[in-house]
């Protein structure tokens, strides 16, 4: 496991390169990340298929640096995006994956720019296909779900496979959702209720997740039942949107797709976890998020005793850690103690939900309850749990989301420009921004 004691000056180190799943890991969460993102991973594969990477090169470009998850930029380049024609840059303070076309730079495999651009293609032309391609393997994430929930238990390697279903919905997903955007789409009523329904849905499994699992059981005591009841939150079968338009109604049921399969890995990532946390329970390892995944799994009589050295070690490194600012992007080698001041970034580029532009003073909410005055507020999620500050704003962020969640479709509604931002803004409270939810850009002023 790539835990860095030293960073490289003559690399590049860039963060939130693992998707949604982590951004700060204990080695036990890292060590999964490796699995999915790494050699031989579900990631790598799948993306291989339709021409993006190279999946035979033996390396991996994740690594955790005090905690945080960092992506070596130049091996993440070798591996997923140069031999496709594309190259991760730095670009206005933030990265940046483009096409050659603006690197300048011409693709250093050809065969697989072809093989990339023709699936390309192909799913844009025939959206009807490969919305029933992506149906058929949330139906195969489906079984391997229901085997979990009957089981109460899953094997590492069939996590794996399922997380390759949820990788080839999303790339569909994408990719028609570049084709069709849905900026200035406005919906039916049938059409909204049924997005509704879906944000709930996350919103209200989410929750649960997080209560059962995360607060109440994943350090020591019992850990929280999910029963199969529970699971009724997540249909089996996702019904079929309701007449939109000809383009949009493949986008919406991939979307649907998309969010209900993130929703089914949390619970398979439940039982996983579950059952790591009760090997490790057997030997009285209470800090097992210090070991990877494979430590976990070799633990017995014989290995306790050199695995609780492994663990206070981790610990002392993580520690260490909470003295370091640890940016956005490392360059030169520099990892700040916790006293010097962190670049600041100065635009953040988002995805674009409602047009317009508006300038103003930002607040990030947490809660629901709180007190806003400013002109911009960014919110969690666009889930109907935050309805409130609809009204209120003249410009929204989403932190999760897409521009046919509940939020977005209120914003479009309502005339307020929006757009979604995975970032975190906390510091910036009270700053004042240019918000552009046309490009889904937002400009730091003062």
């Amino acid at each position: 496991m790539r835990i860095q004691t030293n960073v490289d000056p003559q690399k590049t180190y860039v963060a939130g390169r693992a998707g949604e799943i982590a951004d700060y890991a204990n080695p036990l969460t890292y060590s999964l990340l490796e699995k999915i993102f790494g050699f031989n991973g579900p990631y790598r594969q799948v993306l291989s298929e339709y021409g993006v990477g190279d999946e035979y090169v033996n390396d991996n470009y994740l690594l955790n640096i005090h905690g945080r998850i960092y992506s070596d930029m130049e091996k993440e380049n070798t591996i997923l995006w140069e031999p496709s024609g594309m190259k991760l840059v730095i670009k206005n303070g933030l990265p940046r994956v483009v096409t050659h076309i603006f690197t300048k730079q011409f693709p250093k495999n050809i065969k697989r720019l072809m093989q990339k651009t023709k699936n390309e293609i192909d799913i844009m032309a025939r959206p009807a296909k490969y919305t029933k391609v992506a149906d058929e393997h949330y139906k195969k994430l489906s079984e391997i779900a229901e085997k979990t929930y009957t089981e109460k238990s899953i094997e590492l390697h069939d996590f794996l496979k399922a997380y390759q279903h949820v990788v080839h919905i999303a790339y569909i997903y994408e990719l028609l959702y570049q084709l069709h955007p849905t900026i200035n789409v406005k919906l039916p009523m049938a059409a909204k209720q049924y997005v509704w329904k879906q944000d709930y849905l996350n919103h209200v499994v989410d929750g649960m997740i997080e209560h059962a699992f995360f607060q109440r059981g994943y350090s020591l005591g019992s850990l929280a039942d999910i029963r199969p009841s529970a699971t009724s939150f997540v249909p089996d079968q996702i019904a079929d949107p309701p007449e939109t338009t000809k383009n949009l109604g493949p986008v919406l049921k991939l979307q649907v797709l998309r969010n209900n399969a993130r929703l089914k890995v949390q619970l398979l990532l439940y039982y996983l976890n579950a059952k790591l946390l009760n090997k490790a329970l057997k030997y009285h390892m209470t800090e097992f998020g210090f070991l990877t995944i494979d430590e976990v799994n070799i633990l017995d009589k014989t290995t306790v005793e050199h695995l609780s050295t492994v663990i206070q070690d981790r610990r002392n490194y993580y520690e260490q850690g909470k003295e370091f600012v640890l940016p956005l992007i490392i360059q030169n080698g520099l990892v700040s103690k916790g006293d010097a001041k962190e670049t600041e970034p100065s635009k953040w580029f988002g995805t674009p939900c409602s047009g317009g532009y508006v300038e103003g003073a930002l607040s990030v909410v947490n809660n629901v309850d709180e007190e806003i005055t400013t002109e911009i507020i960014m919110l969690p999620n666009a889930s109907p749990l935050y309805t409130i500050y609809y009204k209120k704003a003249k410009g929204l962020i989403f932190q999760t989301g897409s521009p046919l969640s509940h939020g977005a479709i209120v914003a479009r509604e309502m005339g307020v420009p929006a757009l979604v931002l995975d970032a975190d803004l906390t510091k910036f409270n009270r700053r004042r921004f240019h918000l552009d939810g046309n490009t889904g850009t937002l400009s730091l002023l003062s």
